[in-house]
């Protein structure tokens, strides 16, 4: 048996199985062969704080980049047809609860191929 995670010891029950959700996902999102580009900008919401969130650090340190390149007086300019096919998207998946049986489904494989991601 492993001995408890750090972190484990300093966030709640709820935000650890936030944790472990968010890790199952980066598995799953690698499983299905999507590693790169957007498909691995995944953020998750702290159940027990509405001000936080956990996000895999190289997504921060991409927009970390962009606001200093911003700073700096170079332009981001993202087309309008880009921005509504976002905006659509992410509407239609915006439905509380939506995808919480796929991911059970999909930490129940990963359990099956990996049992020690949970650690």
């Amino acid at each position: 048996m492993n001995a408890a995670s750090p972190i484990k010891t300093h966030c709640s029950e709820a935000e650890w199985q936030a944790r472990l959700n968010l890790a199952a996902c980066y598995r799953i999102f690698d499983l299905l062969g999507w590693s790169e580009s957007i498909y691995n900008h995944i953020t998750l919401k702290v159940p027990d704080d509405e001000r936080a969130f956990l996000m895999y650090y190289m997504l921060q340190r991409a927009c970390e980049v962009q606001v200093k390149t911003a700073a700096l007086g170079h332009q981001i300019t993202v087309a309008p047809d880009i921005i509504s096919v976002h905006q659509r998207d992410r509407d239609q998946v915006a439905i509380a609860g939506v995808g919480e049986a796929d991911l059970k489904a999909w930490i129940r494989k990963l359990d099956k191929i990996d049992p020690s991601w949970r650690d």
